[in-house]
């Protein structure tokens, strides 16, 4: 909530800035500060694909959610989670239509010591 008070107060008092850096959206949904990520979009921060993976990697499903309102469905998304063991968002980019690729299952494997549950998904979609 302190991200967000701070981040209010310097738009409103300096105003946003003309160009947004890329990876501004990216950083809070990596963190899950989900109502960071819903004023930088209202306020013009751009927001593309690595918003979700960022979310994703951290299994941040809310901010995942939104950012995937927003972007279009990569295979990276399914990847992130996978990579991190995050079943939750590795179903919801499935449900909304990320592609699955070759080597998913993969990547899901590289996590297997701490989480099955995501190669069982896989292997039963």
């Amino acid at each position: 909530e302190g991200q967000e008070i701070s981040l209010k107060f310097i738009i409103e008092r300096v105003g946003a800035p003309k160009e947004w850096i890329s990876s501004t959206c990216a950083i809070a949904a990596h963190e899950g500060h989900l109502t960071c990520l819903e004023y930088l979009h209202k306020h013009g921060c751009p927001m593309d694909e690595q918003v979700s993976c960022s979310a994703a990697v951290r299994g941040q499903l809310e901010c995942l959610k939104f950012a995937m309102k927003h972007t279009k469905p990569v295979y990276e998304i399914l990847e992130s989670a996978a990579r991190n063991g995050h079943l939750d968002c590795l179903r919801y980019g499935y449900m909304n239509y990320c592609p699955l690729e070759e080597g998913l299952l993969n990547a899901a494997a590289e996590n297997v010591i701490d989480d099955i549950d995501c190669i069982r998904y896989l292997a039963l979609t």
